[in-house]
């Protein structure tokens, strides 16, 4: 790894953020600068003037977009953040995106186009999802209520992504050989949600079922889960978006980075049912972009 190296991670108290400020911590010769809202100084994606402070003498960094990527006015800020870190003279620059669909294209190419040498990293829903955020209710209920029937997913293990992004963060002959390129983040298999549905019953003792919904119904059904139902509509968009079956193939490009097989939903469950996390109703984890893509 380069000696004092500093990187900056935006979006460092979010789910991808924070594995991936704990995977670099303790790094020989290595800074993390952990961007956010509360962070001294502040970062803010709508406050470029907060920029600076976080860049200068960076290295490298890592956006993480809230809310989305495919948000209107994200390709214009993430194009102005490009330039920044390109006059910063950063070498590294990762843009996290999402599978599906071409909503985030626009933000994608502007990062490309920006900082030539950045990296963009697609990545598939997380398996987290089912325990971090807008499903980890559902499973408690023992119902998984979606919007979608039949169209799989590759579900990708955050603390694999975390994995693989901190290696081509801290190792410059990793990154050079994807550079100015896009990669795809999956889990090894593609799987339902009833195969989800049918692993968690297996897993925890008790029957979870997948039951599809309409998008009206997982609207109106928003409050149950803790969300607002501008956050609900922004899922429900997603939904028809990235998982119409197009995204549905595994890739090998987190396996190449890890050197390893990437780890598959089966695994996240079991290490999941055996730490308690959907033995009773827990407060659901808050702060996370509705996309699923922090």
């Amino acid at each position: 790894m380069d000696t004092k190296t500093s990187i900056l991670i935006t979006g460092a108290t979010g789910r991808t953020g924070r594995r991936l400020v704990s995977a670099l911590s303790g790094v020989d010769g290595l800074s993390v600068r952990a961007a956010s809202r509360q962070g001294g100084p502040p970062f803010a994606w709508e406050a470029p003037d907060t920029w600076p402070a976080q860049l200068s003498g960076a290295d490298a960094a890592f956006i993480c977009y809230a809310p989305d990527v495919a948000d209107p006015g994200a390709p214009e800020i993430l194009s102005e953040f490009a330039a920044a870190a390109r006059h910063h003279g950063l070498s590294r620059l990762i843009l996290l995106s999402g599978r599906g669909g071409t909503a985030a294209h626009p933000s994608e190419e502007a990062v490309l186009r920006n900082f030539p040498a950045s990296v963009v990293v697609r990545s598939a829903w997380f398996q987290q999802d089912f325990s971090e955020h807008f499903l980890h209710p559902q499973v408690l209920e023992g119902q998984l209520r979606v919007p979608v029937n039949g169209v799989s997913e590759p579900f990708v293990d955050l603390e694999d992504s975390a994995e693989a992004l901190a290696h081509l963060l801290t190792e410059a002959d990793a990154y050079r050989e994807v550079a100015s390129g896009i990669l795809e983040f999956t889990g090894p298999d593609s799987v339902t949600f009833a195969d989800v549905a049918a692993a968690l019953s297996a897993a925890l003792g008790r029957t979870v079922e997948h039951v599809p919904t309409t998008p009206e119904d997982f609207i109106a059904g928003a409050g149950d889960a803790g969300m607002s139902r501008e956050e609900a509509e922004g899922i429900v968009w997603l939904f028809a978006e990235a998982m119409d079956g197009s995204a549905s193939h595994s890739t090998g490009d987190l396996e190449r980075l890890l050197g390893r097989p990437a780890r598959p939903i089966q695994a996240y469950i079991a290490r999941t049912a055996a730490q308690g996390l959907w033995d009773e109703k827990l407060p659901q984890p808050q702060g996370e972009s509705a996309a699923g893509v922090s």
